[in-house]
């Protein structure tokens, strides 16, 4: 999940030309796809409206997906997915995103070129906020940490004044 405020709109509304499985149908997974996704004015534009985008699908399309390309493919299509979001995010002036899931995480590091963190405060029992190249804030949250408050607890440590 990329999120940077309290907003939330689906990525099909955020990028509607531009889909994961669209992505596994046009490139490898190895591909850059950057260029997949034209200069959108309408969604860069609710930038400062506090975006959150999220995948989530029937199990069954989720299994017709995974028997049709396979699992690995699928998520590595997803994961390259959200970290081709995140740079273009990050390139529109974002500074601050909260990432779910350890593998989309990961995904999101890679494609930023993320290296080396600044620890900061704990949001929850082994979730750090992290800074990273100038002002980009982030946390990245792996499977079941944090509670039911979590995103909101992230962006709360996330836009507070450094320490």
């Amino acid at each position: 999940m990329v999120q940077t405020g309290a907003a939330m709109l689906q990525g099909a509304d955020m990028l509607p030309n531009a889909s994961p499985i669209g992505m596994l149908r046009e490139t490898s997974t190895s591909a850059p796809v950057a260029g997949l996704f034209p200069p959108d004015p309408w969604a860069a534009g609710r930038l400062a409206d506090s975006p959150a985008l999220y995948s989530t699908a029937d199990p069954g399309a989720v299994a017709a997906a995974q028997q049709r390309w396979g699992a690995g493919p699928v998520a590595a299509a997803i994961e390259t997915f959200f970290g081709a979001v995140a740079v273009l995010a990050v390139a529109g002036g974002v500074q601050r995103l909260v990432m779910g899931g350890g593998e989309t995480s990961g995904a999101v590091e890679s494609a930023l070129g993320l290296r080396s963190f600044v620890i900061g405060p704990e949001i929850a029992p082994g979730v750090p906020a992290l800074q990273s190249k100038g002002e980009l804030r982030l946390v990245l949250k792996s499977g079941n940490f944090g509670g039911q408050d979590f995103y909101r607890d992230a962006l709360s440590v996330l836009y507070a004044p450094l320490r």
